[in-house]
C-alpha cells in the first residue's frame, strides 16, 4: 500500500465495518484514521447518501449555521430546501429528502 492510496483502504474499511451507524462510521473515520479530514469527508458523503441527514445525530446538526464559507450569507440551508422543492416540482411526486 502506498501513501497515495492509504485513504482509499481506510475508508473502504471504516465502511465495511460501521456503514449501517453513520455515528460511529464518521467518529471511527476520524479518530483511526492518518488523513482523517479527507477519510471523515468520504465516509461522511457514503453514509449521508445511505442513510440522509436524519441518521446524523441531532447535536451534531442543531448548531450548524449553514455556512460554507466565513462570507457568506449562511443559505445553504435554504437552497437545500428550495433544490428539494424543484426536484419534486420536476419529478410530479411528492418532496421527500433525506
Amino acid at each position: 500500500m502506498t501513501e497515495s492510496n492509504a485513504e482509499i483502504w481506510d475508508v473502504i474499511y471504516v465502511l465495511m465495518r460501521h456503514a449501517g451507524d453513520p455515528e460511529q462510521a464518521i467518529i471511527r473515520a476520524v479518530n483511526d484514521t492518518k488523513d482523517s479530514d479527507t477519510v471523515a469527508a468520504i465516509v461522511g458523503a457514503a453514509v449521508g447518501a445511505l442513510h440522509g441527514r436524519r441518521a446524523l445525530p441531532d447535536r451534531w446538526v442543531h448548531g450548524l449555521l449553514g455556512r460554507t464559507r466565513e462570507d457568506d450569507d449562511c443559505q445553504v440551508f435554504a437552497l437545500v430546501e428550495s433544490a428539494w422543492e424543484r426536484v419534486a416540482l420536476r419529478s410530479g411526486g411528492a418532496r421527500t429528502p433525506a
